[in-house]
Parts: structure tokens; sequence; C-alpha cells
């Protein structure tokens, strides 16, 4: 996982875009909430992992990850 700074979270967005119970990470993603996030890949993300300081939780967001992510 690559860490992305906060300039490069809209890297990310495609990542929220598919799903509807995505409403903490959309916001650490647009930079209405505090957070991390972390991608599979800068170039082509399809699977990422935000962390919502508020909720205090992380949220596994994009396509299902691939064989051996975990």
């Amino acid at each position: 996982m690559i860490q992305l700074g906060n300039e490069d979270f809209h890297l990310a967005a495609g990542l929220v875009a598919r799903s509807p119970l995505t409403v903490e990470p959309r916001a650490v993603i647009c930079g209405s909430n505090p957070g991390w996030v972390f991608v599979d890949s800068i170039r082509e993300p399809r699977v990422g992992l935000v962390w919502a300081q508020g909720m205090k939780g992380f949220y596994l967001v994009g396509d299902d990850p691939p064989k051996g992510f975990f």
C-alpha cells in the first residue's frame, strides 16, 4: 500500500464513486474531514484503505482486493 499525501487524495476519488456506502471515505478524500488514504497503485488505484479520523476507523474502498492483498 502507498500512502497518499493530502494533495494526491483526488487520485482515490474513483474508488468511492462506485459505492453508495462511502460517505466518510468520500469526506476524507475530498478534504472535508481529516484522515489518511492508502492505495494499491498511484497510476491506477483499484483498492484503497481510508482512515477517517472522526470515525476512528478504516474503510476498504474500490474493487475486490486482488489475491494475496491481505
